[in-house]
């Protein structure tokens, strides 16, 4: 983390005061978990594509996706 800088070993200072010492195993798990959401929106938009496909509502169809989550899911320390 040294080359993160100050904030970012003080953010990892305090998540390793409330996870405990296998604070990288959490870590890990917790992306996954967040992989898997977002694998989760991938399949689900899929699907909403294949049923206006179907319908032949895909070229008369605008789709709209914001998101504005901003996690680095620990990225940075």
């Amino acid at each position: 983390l040294a080359d993160k800088g100050h904030r970012f070993i003080w953010l990892r200072s305090i998540w390793e005061k409330i996870l405990g010492p296998d604070i990288d195993n959490r870590i890990l798990r917790v992306r996954s978990n967040y992989h898997g959401m977002l694998r989760l929106i991938d399949d689900q938009f899929k699907r909403l594509i294949h049923g206006l496909d179907e319908r032949n509502l895909v070229k008369n169809t605008i789709i709209l996706f914001v998101s504005d989550h901003g996690d680095f899911v620990g990225e940075y320390g």
